[in-house]
């Protein structure tokens, strides 16, 4: 008799935990964390965003039903004001573990600026809710002209490589980075001259010059050393300036 009542007891311990296992399971909100921003000009994250970049957003998602459903966006200025929301569907959902989302700031000035994101699974169970400040700022790239860039020719202004005599002329020349941001790629053509005549134009490109860096370098020509350059000349409208 004491052993059936002990079995009972145990049956009804067992369905009372499964019930409220079962409660809890129906009820499980999912978990959002760790909002990371990137965008075009930036792909690492960031808190500062160039105008009329896009925005990528990314969040760690868990919801232990895997039930997902929808992720709502919203973007709110410095004082408030709703700027834009969007619900993203599970098609951002990537390895069920991260959800991606993306916004063109082309319509947004200048300014600070707040993310919130949260989700709601199948049974419109609601996750936490996350924020995130950015800046939006003028993209300085689109500022910089040939100006910011110094190119000069350094003396001997060319010569050869040696004592050969097929040996070509090499330019030699400095270009110093004015600006306040990095220039990915500048290239400049010098004209080498024989007399009046114009014997050849030959390109000198430096990748990565950082903001106020001064960098020395070498174009290699083809015209070999016999031939009589008197002097190299550049004009400052024949700079490149690129940015990737």
């Amino acid at each position: 008799m004491i052993m059936t009542k002990v079995v009972i007891a145990v049956y009804l311990l067992l369905k009372f935990i499964s019930c409220k296992l079962s409660d809890s399971d129906e009820f499980t909100p999912p978990l959002l964390s760790n909002i990371e921003l990137r965008s075009t000009s930036f792909r690492n994250n960031t808190d500062l965003i160039y105008a009329a970049d896009t925005l990528f957003i990314c969040v760690g998602f868990f919801d232990r039903d895997n039930d997902p459903d929808t992720l709502y966006l919203s973007i709110n200025s410095s004082t408030g004001t709703l700027i834009y929301s969007e619900g993203i569907g599970k098609y951002g959902l990537k390895d069920e573990s991260i959800w991606n989302a993306s916004f063109d700031t082309k319509e947004l000035s200048t300014g600070n600026y707040s993310i919130t994101l949260y989700a709601l699974d199948m049974n419109g169970n609601k996750s936490n809710t996350l924020t995130k400040d950015f800046t939006i700022q003028t993209d300085p790239r689109n500022s910089i002209t040939t100006a910011d860039v110094s190119v000069s020719l350094l003396l001997p202004n060319f010569f050869a490589a040696d004592s050969g005599t097929g040996e070509p002329f090499r330019v030699n020349y400095q270009i110093q980075n004015n600006a306040s941001i990095t220039i990915d790629l500048i290239q400049v053509e010098f004209r080498i001259k024989n007399g009046s005549d114009i014997l050849e134009r030959t390109t000198g490109i430096m990748n990565k010059l950082t903001a106020g860096e001064l960098r020395a370098d070498i174009a290699k020509a083809s015209i070999p050393q016999t031939q009589n350059v008197s002097s190299v000349e550049f004009d400052p409208t024949e700079v490149i300036i690129r940015f990737f």
